[in-house]
Order: C-alpha cells, then structure tokens, then sequence
C-alpha cells in the first residue's frame, strides 16, 4: 500500500505536502489495519462462511473478475 504525503496536482509543478491528505492517508491505513484484524480474528474463530462457492452472487463475482482480467479497460 503506498501513502502518499504530497499533494502533485493537476499541473507540473513540484509536489506540496499537505498535511490534510497525509491524515487521510493515516486514517485510511488505520481502518485498513483495523479491517485486518477484524477479517483474522473472524477467520480463527470459524466465522467465515464456509462450503461451495456456488450461489448466484459467487458465479456473477467469478464472471466479473474473469471478464475484468481478460478485457481490461
């Protein structure tokens, strides 16, 4: 995950840090750690779903991926 803490713009000129998107930067990596967590603890308490990958939505997610690797945009 890369954090970025200047701000290039829309235009040439050299990168600004800006300490608003630094604290963004700080807070998205905070929740993404917490959501790790979260997702580990779940997995070793077995509540994850388990069994086939076989309902509708896995077929549609399966297709979508495959389409999305094969015809990228």
């Amino acid at each position: 995950m890369r954090l970025s803490l200047a701000d290039a713009g829309d235009t040439v000129e050299d990168a600004n840090f800006v300490e608003a998107m630094a604290d963004a930067g700080i807070l998205r990596l905070y929740a993404f750690l917490e959501w790790v967590k979260e997702m580990l603890a779940a997995r070793s308490a077995s509540e994850l779903r388990t069994g086939p990958a076989d309902t509708y939505c896995d077929r549609v997610f399966v297709r979508s991926t495959r389409h999305c690797c094969l015809y990228p945009v």
